[in-house]
């Protein structure tokens, strides 16, 4: 004689059905995937996204009687031997007694700064929010930083398989935008400005990981918006079990907007400016106010408003490339960050994703 169990006993049994491959989850560094939800205001990521606490960002002052030039050590390897650190150094005294809030030598290039002086030294550095001297949501100069950059740069979705950094806003598109006569003409000195606006190099690197139950391909797209200054700022290198994949630079041209951003120019491992031909990026209509004084602005049309700087990235400019017969087991993807200066990263970012077959 059969037992005939409720029929309800078999729908609440737990399923044990593995992740297909197309939902292959990447675990970033450090990373606490969808573990926090946006707001959709301060941190300018729609509701539903996971923030990621990687925390893999540099901090620290470069002895160029160490490490030679900047330019070279775009990789953890290079930053460990400038001696940099990847948790902060607030209130970054580790050069004086006070805040450290120095104007660089010369904005144009790092190898350009004075190595022997120690406030015209390349600095890195993020303005990230956090519990800085008993005061909570702050951050450096312990003020309140969300109006004025993500509380953590970090944007992790789709179960990790989609990643991007924000580059902060900095203090020298503050001063060409003439803001900083907004603080002068309420009684402000620069020193003020600092305290919000970054002016140290950006910089920092992940590493995900993954494991394959089957033999896979791995498609790999990658955008982002930098200076139309120099083509030489606003780095970025992705790797996937430590074959290049793709290199990214600021997209430069100059012009009379040296701090408006632009899509970014990536190359194939071979060198090969992949896609050939990116376009403009899109204009969405928004604006922003150049300061004249306390009674009159100018209206500045067609720029990148930070907090949705993404959707200013056309098809068009996106690299993709796929990695095809990636093995069974475990993989490793790297990506490194650099603004490489302190200046025009205002609305400047990098982001990737990765979508298994």
């Amino acid at each position: 004689m059969s037992i005939n169990f409720p029929t309800a006993f078999w729908k609440n049994q737990a399923s044990n059905s593995t992740p297909t491959i197309s939902e292959t989850p990447i675990n970033w560094d450090g990373g606490n995937i969808g573990g926090n939800i946006g707001d959709g205001v301060e941190d300018g990521v729609e509701d539903g996204v996971g923030l990621g606490h990687l925390n893999n960002l540099y901090y620290g002052s470069v002895d160029y009687g160490n490490v030679g030039t900047i330019g070279k050590y775009i990789n953890p390897v290079g930053y460990a031997t400038a001696g940099l650190s990847l948790s902060t150094t607030y209130p970054f005294d580790d050069a004086t007694s006070e805040d450290f809030f120095p104007t660089y030598g010369d904005g144009n290039q790092p190898i350009h700064y004075d190595e022997t002086s120690i406030i015209n030294r390349p600095y890195f550095g993020w303005y990230i929010a956090g519990n800085v001297g008993g005061g909570g949501n702050v951050g450096i100069g312990s003020q309140a930083l969300t109006r004025y950059h993500r509380e953590d740069p970090w944007i992790i979705e789709n179960n990790g398989r989609k990643i991007n950094l924000f580059f902060q806003a900095d203090y020298e598109t503050l001063f060409k935008l003439q803001w900083d006569m907004y603080y002068a003409n309420v009684g402000l000195g620069e020193e003020y400005a600092f305290q919000y606006y970054n002016h140290f190099i950006q910089s920092g690197y992940t590493e995900g990981s993954f494991n394959l139950s089957e033999i896979a391909d791995l498609e790999i797209k990658a955008s982002g918006l930098g200076e139309l200054n120099s083509n030489e700022f606003d780095l970025f290198q992705l790797y996937i079990d430590d074959e290049l994949i793709c290199k990214g630079t600021a997209p430069g041209g100059g012009g009379t907007r040296p701090w408006d951003m632009d899509h970014c120019k990536f190359f194939n491992a071979g060198g090969v400016p992949t896609p050939a031909s990116p376009g403009t990026r899109k204009n969405l209509g928004t604006s922003i106010k150049q300061f004249e004084s306390l009674d009159a602005t100018t209206e500045i049309s067609n720029v990148v408003e930070q907090t949705t700087r993404r959707d200013y990235v056309k098809d068009s400019a996106v690299f993709t490339h796929t990695k095809t017969n990636l093995a069974i087991g475990d993989h490793k993807i790297k990506i490194f960050y650099n603004t490489n200066d302190g200046r025009y990263n205002s609305g400047a970012f990098y982001g990737a994703t990765f979508n298994f077959s």
